[in-house]
């Protein structure tokens, strides 16, 4: 149910489904022009990392366009780094377009790859990501075990100093509200809330900046 808010090869994201649309608006047309020129500008010798960097930065505010360009993305030629962090990108994206059907091993994959090898700012993200994939599929305990581990990640003095940032400050009010749903389906009421008021706190916490 939906609530919202490589030496490694492929593993069939199935990131052409994430097109499917026949009309662009102005707005997306934009986004796609700009980044087009910020994916040719990165080729020119950077790392392909910075190209996804560009797709991230429209992901927020316009998922279709963002979708658009992945499946531009050219993976054949991709570090392990870049195809980890496209295909978390992919996770994003099929999220926030309510197509999230990936499997609760890509799931794995994700969470075990920025935990012992990749960029570690970015594992928050991945088990936030691993959650939504499990608990689209149906895997609450799962689902859970990522959340806790995104908000602790979050939450660590060491890793995330006083959650100074706003980026940091949304995802976990967004790791609270999908354990929320979650402990509501488990009749865990006072869970629920507890997670409700967390993320409310957040989230006023960002507006008043």
């Amino acid at each position: 149910m939906r609530r919202n808010s490589n030496g490694v090869a492929p593993i069939g994201l199935g990131i052409e489904s994430l097109v499917g649309v026949n009309y662009v608006g102005m707005k997306q047309l934009f986004y796609i022009l700009y980044a087009l020129c910020g994916l040719l500008l990165l080729s020119c010798g950077q790392r392909k990392g910075g190209a996804l960097a560009v797709i991230e930065s429209i992901a927020d505010t316009d998922a279709d366009s963002a979708a658009v360009l992945l499946s531009q993305y050219d993976t054949l030629e991709a570090s392990v780094a870049d195809m980890m962090y496209y295909k978390l990108l992919c996770a994003k994206v099929k999220d926030r377009r309510d197509e999230l059907d990936m499997s609760d091993a890509q799931a794995e994959q994700l969470v075990t790859y920025f935990e012992e090898d990749g960029d570690y700012r970015l594992l928050p993200t991945a088990c936030y990501y691993g959650g939504r994939i499990c608990s689209e599929n149906s895997n609450a305990p799962q689902a859970l075990a990522y959340f806790r581990k995104a908000e602790v990640l979050l939450t660590d003095n060491h890793t995330r100093p006083m959650l100074d940032d706003d980026c940091d400050k949304a995802l976990l009010s967004k790791v609270y509200s999908q354990m929320g749903y979650l402990f509501v389906d488990r009749r865990m009421y006072d869970e629920a809330r507890q997670c409700s008021e967390q993320s409310y706190e957040l989230d006023k916490a960002i507006r008043q900046r």
